[in-house]
Order: C-alpha cells, then structure tokens, then sequence
C-alpha cells in the first residue's frame, strides 16, 4: 500500500529533472537584448540568456572565457537541476562558441581541459564547421573521463561518448 505514493513521488522527480521548464508566455512581446546579436559564421548558437552573466555578455577576450572554462569541474548542458538552472558554465560555452574562430575551436580540442574539448566540438557541431568530422576523430580517441551534468545527474563520462551522443 506505501509502495504506491513512494511511487508517484519517485515519477514525480524523475519528470521534475528531466522535463525542461515552460517558456513563460505573456501577451506583451518581451525584448531579449542578446537575441539581435549576429555571429558571423555559417550557423548560429542560440543564446539562452547571457545576461544574467554580464561580464561574459560583454567579454570579447576568447583566452579569458577560455581559461574560465577550463577551471569548470563539468559539462553542464543548458538547463540543469530541478530548476533547469542556466548556469556560468553553459553561458561560457556560448560566449567562446560566438567569439572562437573555426581554427581556433579546432585548436581547443587539444586543450587541456576535458571541458574545454567537448565545448570546441560541440560548437564545430553545432557551428556546421568542415573541420568537425575530423574533430570528432580527435574526441573519439580520447579516453579522458569528464564529469556531466545533465538534469539532475552527474556522471563520470568518457569525453569520447560524446562524439558519439552528438550524432
């Protein structure tokens, strides 16, 4: 008899992290000031919502976002926790994804940060640069592991699965 709310608890958490919270919708049009940004580039990164950081918002200096991203202890994916929290961490990936050239997140997949090469592959991804198949040569040989955070969970991930999980 106990097993059955113990149960809709349990499914009620479970969705809670794995469901990404509802754009609020209002009948006045909101303006959102880093959506007219352009990046000059053959796809785009949709920004989230930069300016809750504004100090990366406003940073144009690749090498400090970079040297940021490297001291992240994971790879946060755009809405994590119970609150789907956008964090520091993603809002960096984004910034380095508009500012970094093609070379040079070709060249941030040899850094030596776990974090910092699946971000640079994720952008030649997303990016639709030529240089990402041979990228995802560079990350399916890596056997470095990596902490992810997706939803509520964190793991220990080979870097290599996510040359994979990105297909």
């Amino acid at each position: 008899m106990n097993k059955i709310p113990l149960l809709i608890i349990i499914l009620a958490v479970i969705s809670a992290c794995s469901t990404p919270k509802p754009e609020a919708t209002t009948t006045t049009p909101i303006v959102d000031s880093t959506a007219s940004e352009t990046v000059s580039k053959p796809g785009s990164i949709k920004i989230h919502d930069i300016s809750r950081f504004p100090d990366i918002q406003k940073q144009n200096n690749l090498g400090k976002i970079v040297k940021e991203l490297e001291n992240a202890d994971c790879v946060n994916e755009k809405g994590i926790g119970f609150a789907a929290e956008y964090t520091r961490t993603y809002a960096l990936y984004e910034r380095m994804s508009q500012l970094a050239t093609e070379p040079q997140l070709y060249s941030l997949l040899k850094n030596k940060s776990a974090v910092v090469r699946v971000y640079a592959f994720r952008a030649l991804k997303e990016l639709k640069y030529g240089s990402e198949n041979e990228g995802k040569t560079i990350l399916d040989s890596d056997t470095s592991r990596v902490c992810w955070f997706v939803g509520c969970i964190k793991t220990d991930t080979l870097v290599s699965f996510f040359s994979h999980s990105e297909e």
